[in-house]
Formats: C-alpha cells, sequence, structure tokens
C-alpha cells in the first residue's frame, strides 16, 4: 500500500481554501496591482509564504497564505521599529543635557543682542524726535 495515498472520510466536511487572484489578492494586502506583482517576482518573504498557481488565465493566491504574508511583515515592521528606539535611546542617553545648553547659550546670547539693539534704537529714535 502506498504511504502517500490519502484516504478522505466522507463523514467530515472539506475545508475550501479561500483562494484570491492577484488584483483581488493586492487589495487584501492594501497594495497596488503592480507592487504585487514585484512582490511575486523579487521579495523573499512573500515567495517564502505565499504560493501563486494558476487557473486559466487567472493566478491565484489563497487567503490564509497571505495572512501569514502580512503577519510576517508585522512582526518585521515591528522588530525594526524597536530596533530604532533602542538607537533614538542610546543617542539621548549620549547626548543627555548638551541640546539644553546649547538652547540656553542661544537664548542668552540673543537676549543680550536684543538688549543691545534696543538700546541702540531708542537712541537714534530719541536723536530724531528731538529738535535741534
Amino acid at each position: 500500500m502506498d504511504t502517500k495515498t490519502k484516504t478522505l472520510d466522507p463523514a467530515q466536511p472539506r475545508r475550501r481554501a479561500a483562494m484570491r487572484f492577484i488584483p483581488d489578492g493586492a487589495d487584501y494586502i492594501g497594495v497596488s496591482r503592480t507592487t504585487a506583482w514585484r512582490l511575486a517576482q523579487a521579495d523573499a518573504d512573500f515567495l517564502a509564504t505565499v504560493t501563486l498557481f494558476k487557473i486559466g488565465i487567472l493566478t491565484m493566491a489563497l487567503t490564509d497564505e497571505l495572512d501569514r504574508f502580512l503577519a510576517l511583515k508585522k512582526a518585521k515592521c515591528a522588530g525594526l521599529q524597536v530596533e530604532r528606539m533602542k538607537r533614538m535611546r542610546a543617542h539621548r542617553a549620549k547626548h543627555d543635557g548638551e541640546f539644553d545648553k546649547t538652547k540656553a547659550m542661544v537664548s542668552a546670547s540673543s537676549a543680550a543682542t536684543a538688549q543691545k539693539f534696543d538700546g541702540e534704537f531708542d537712541a537714534e529714535t530719541a536723536e530724531k524726535k528731538m529738535p535741534a
């Protein structure tokens, strides 16, 4: 007896896999048709998780596999976001207070400059208003 042969139990209901053709699948995963074709040709994650097959002239994919692809992309995106946040925190810890010191120096300098110009402007204005 061949071990690869699988007999179906007529008492158990068969599960039908939901299939989507590429334009519908593109809408399902939230990309354009062109991007869906590019994913199908070049994206390693897409090629590893989604099996494309043809029925007549239509190229189809299983919805369950598209869901797995989306979950994989979401997990990778979350991982990248965590790494970016770690780098930002490390940068802030390294430069803690530097930005505050610079801001204080700039504001003190601009206040002194403004006071200097206010004094000159008042003297010029007073000279113009006083008759000679």
